[in-house]
């Protein structure tokens, strides 16, 4: 029989694989880690972990007791990798599992997992294990925008601290003395009515946060799920009590079946869920039907996108941190090549991150910056987005030293409020120097205009890449392509909107449909991987009806 499993903590147990440590998606997604996350299959003896190609060079595969299969090829312009990878977990799952029609499943498996393999398999379904004890509160949704508003002033006085010297200072100060007011309710309302929904089971702790105004930290390292009901009544359940004062505690049940039972209204039809993040047994425990359910994953995103310049203070302070700790690690792994000093990338993640903790101290803000996500590597090692490596870095073998990273701003009170996603190179060769000067005049004159309100993502992709590919020819002379150059075609985004974390509903690429809104904070990026060069270039901004506003520089 086949088995599987995305528990985060049976994959490390079993594999010797810390997903969340080692790998760069479980870090991003934080509405859904888990599907961004390994997947374990066992089938008799043998184990293997079928993994995003994305990952690959982020651990050794030979160090791990599982065969590593990798799915969703990335892009690279180098012409002898394997590209023709599955795009997608389920054909590897059939290859292994052969002539076997029955597959054991986890209930802890994300809801999404569950019926992607009952759709090709039977199902025998594995308990992990349930809440013995269910905590039930009940919160006021004037207590939730009065715990999210806490916070606004500190966020308002530390943007404007450091907005001086920005190329549109004065637009910027005008949107953060203009801010609008808190609609996550308002938003919720027009989705549940445009929807018919009953009601939206929250699980990630993002979103939780979102609708309960509980610390995205504390919900990260405690189970806890957030019900909204169509009556705009809030209910959360929790399997230990939870410290914050604005939730108040209407009952304790003896497990999460009876607390759902005595909770969700009667004769529900059509209820939302997180379904990149659900785990199933919790469906179970509802009694959720999946022809009853609505997936919400991507409408959740765009939830927390078209909402985003109602904490515009806290994108201007992670946009503000990020770039400044970028540019300052990069000018000193500069100095020690001069000088002819050696180094690690995992040196470079501590200039870093010191100049995150410097820039804070220096400008005397209140906000706290955490690390968010890193890639850092140089173009010789790894042309996949790849996180810092102890392999030694020297002028003499280095042509491009990427770093592709972002903060988390949380207010005084713990809630995650903004969130950065940014890149820049140290450009070593002079071809990279022209062709990153080259990258960073489109994306500031060409592409980051092109984002307005009402056009699409395929919109700004089209224009972003339509020079691009006319003109390589330059690129291919340079040595900075193959000689097929880009084919007439660049297989990947240049950029998203951002809702308080890097993976978005809205991309900037072929085919993408979502609109862009007014007040929504995005980026644009370019990457450019061929050996032995790893260039990319990314700066943040947000959309008004006036044209975009950049927030990086």
């Amino acid at each position: 029989m086949v088995r599987i499993t995305t528990n985060t903590k049976s994959i490390l147990r079993e594999t010797g694989l810390d997903t969340r440590n080692n790998l760069l998606y479980a870090h991003m997604d934080l509405d859904s880690t888990e599907c961004s996350s390994p997947l374990l299959v066992r089938k008799n003896d043998e184990k293997f972990l079928l993994v995003k190609d994305i990952e690959r060079g982020n651990f050794n595969d030979e160090e791990l007791s599982a065969k590593v299969s990798y799915y969703k090829t990335y892009i690279t312009f180098d012409v002898n990798v394997n590209k023709n990878l599955p795009a997608d977990w389920l054909e590897l799952l059939k290859e292994i599992a052969a002539d076997d029609q029955l597959v054991e499943v986890d209930d802890d498996v994300y809801t999404s997992a569950y019926w992607k393999v009952s759709d090709s398999f039977e199902i025998a379904l594995s308990k992990t294990g349930k809440w013995q004890r269910t905590y039930f509160y009940e919160v006021h949704l004037n207590d939730v925008t009065a715990a999210f508003a806490a916070g606004d002033s500190t966020g308002q006085v530390d943007a404007e601290k450091i907005i001086t010297g920005l190329t549109q200072k004065q637009r910027i100060l005008n949107l953060l003395q203009n801010i609008p007011a808190d609609s996550r309710f308002t938003a919720l309302n027009d989705t549940i009515k445009d929807l018919n929904l009953d009601l939206i089971l929250f699980s990630s702790p993002l979103n939780v946060q979102e609708v309960t105004g509980i610390p995205y930290t504390y919900l990260l390292a405690n189970d806890v799920l957030a019900m909204y009901r169509a009556d705009g009544s809030l209910y959360v359940f929790s399997n230990r009590p939870i410290p914050y004062q604005h939730l108040q505690l209407k009952k304790v049940y003896q497990n999460m079946e009876e607390a759902a039972v005595s909770s969700a209204p009667a004769n529900a039809s059509k209820i939302g869920i997180e379904e990149n993040h659900l785990a199933y047994k919790y469906c179970l425990a509802f009694g959720l039907q999946r022809d009853k359910t609505v997936a919400m994953s991507s409408r959740l995103r765009l939830w927390r996108e078209s909402r985003a310049w109602e904490e515009f203070p806290f994108y201007v302070v992670a946009a503000q941190a990020t770039v400044n700790g970028m540019e300052n690690a990069l000018k000193i792994a500069a100095e020690k090549f001069s000088v002819g000093e050696d180094f690690t990338e995992s040196d470079v993640q501590c200039w870093l991150y010191e100049q995150f903790r410097y820039y804070k101290a220096s400008n005397g803000l209140s906000t706290q910056i955490v690390p968010y996500f890193i890639v850092l590597h140089a173009g010789h090692r790894a042309r996949k987005p790849n996180l810092p490596s102890f392999e030694l870095l020297s002028a003499k073998n280095t042509k491009t030293l990427k770093i592709d990273c972002g903060v988390m701003v949380l207010d005084q009170n713990g809630l995650l409020r903004g969130a950065s996603d940014l890149c820049r190179t140290l450009n070593l060769s002079s071809e990279a120097q022209e062709l990153y000067k080259y990258l960073d005049n489109l994306m500031i004159s060409v592409t980051i205009p092109a984002a307005l309100p009402g056009k699409n993502g395929n919109h700004v992709y089209l224009e972003g890449v339509r020079d691009m590919i006319a003109h390589d020819s330059r690129w291919i002379e340079l040595g900075l392509l193959p000689k097929e150059g880009l084919g007439g075609k660049y297989e990947r985004n240049i950029g998203h909107v951002m809702g308080k974390q890097e993976p978005a509903s809205i991309g900037f690429e072929s085919g993408s449909n979502g609109a862009l809104q007014e007040g929504m904070v995005a980026c644009v990026e370019y990457q450019w991987p061929y050996y032995p060069y790893a260039i990319g270039v990314e700066d943040m901004f947000v959309i008004t009806s006036d044209g975009p506003v950049n927030i990086t520089r």
